[in-house]
């Protein structure tokens, strides 16, 4: 019996360290974005708005992605049961995506055209560098058990897509004598307009890619090691498993409001021989003992 309670144990544990991991990173995030945005765009130094600019955009999606987290999080530690809706999930790989790109061309393209004095110095180290960083870390850590596909590689860029194209609107076609904007990256007068348009849009897909793929590496591996704990257990021991589940995690669950892991049982399904209906009816079963305990 004690082997059952040690894998009823590692999986409260597991969802308990995701929570307070992702709620952690996400208030981070938000609070070291918000006073890098507001001091950023307070700076008498800039004749431009700050929003006129890539960098403010993508930190703000990011930190409005790890804020949409929080709720879940809070939820998570309460009920030892992270799982956040994947839109969240997506909205948080584009924001991931978009502060990858801005440190990656900050790294590249400003520091070369602007110099790295502009590119890492106040506001600019943290909107540039570490912002990005922490919001990258926090995307990789918090894994959701939610593989990304190839058509969230294409979703997560959408932001960086509409910016660009309104960018060079602004720039090239309306230009800053007629109301337009400044050319702040000096993306027009070093090389060919053809040529920057089809490097923007290779940065893009790149840091989409690397980052998908280093997303779904994790989740594997954390999937792999969740579901080879269950590795030789016959069904009878599964619905033993999981109306112990049930009956330790019923202490954190409203009386009025079932929570059952689908996600676990479907994945214990695919490994032996057990229905998800099985593993439910023995959760619920668990869960009411517990609450009447």
């Amino acid at each position: 019996m004690q082997v059952h309670e040690s894998r009823k144990e590692y999986i409260i544990n597991l969802n308990t360290v995701r929570s307070r991991r992702a709620l952690i990173s996400a208030i981070i995030v938000s609070v070291c974005t918000f006073i890098a945005v507001v001091n950023n765009a307070l700076d008498p130094t800039y004749t431009e708005s700050s929003f006129h600019y890539f960098t403010t955009i993508s930190n703000l999606i990011s930190a409005a992605g790890a804020m949409f987290m929080i709720p879940y999080a809070v939820e998570g530690i309460r009920r030892k049961r992270f799982t956040m809706p994947r839109w969240i999930s997506l909205f948080q790989y584009a924001g991931a995506v978009s502060v990858f790109i801005t440190m990656f061309c900050a790294l590249t393209i400003i520091s070369y055209t602007l110099g790295p004095v502009f590119a890492f110095t106040e506001d600019n180290f943290w909107l540039h560098l570490v912002n990005p960083v922490l919001a990258i870390i926090l995307f990789l850590l918090v894994e959701t058990d939610q593989k990304l596909t190839k058509r969230d590689t294409v979703l997560s860029l959408i932001p960086y897509w509409i910016y660009v194209i309104i960018y060079i609107i602004m720039v090239v076609y309306i230009g800053e004598e007629r109301g337009g904007w400044e050319d702040i990256y000096n993306a027009t007068s070093t090389v060919p307009l053809w040529i920057v348009f089809n490097l923007l849009i290779l940065i893009g897909f790149a840091a989409s890619i690397i980052l998908r793929k280093l997303h779904n590496l994790i989740v594997d591996r954390s999937l792999k090691d969740l579901t080879s704990r269950w590795e030789g257990y016959s069904s009878v021991e599964l619905r033993i498993e999981a109306y112990g589940l049930g009956r330790k995690l019923s202490r954190r669950l409203d009386k009025n409001e079932i929570v059952v892991p689908i996600d676990i049982f479907r994945m214990m399904a695919q490994k032996c021989d057990v229905s998800i209906e099985d593993l439910t009816r023995a959760y619920i079963k668990g869960v009411e003992d517990g609450m009447n305990k």
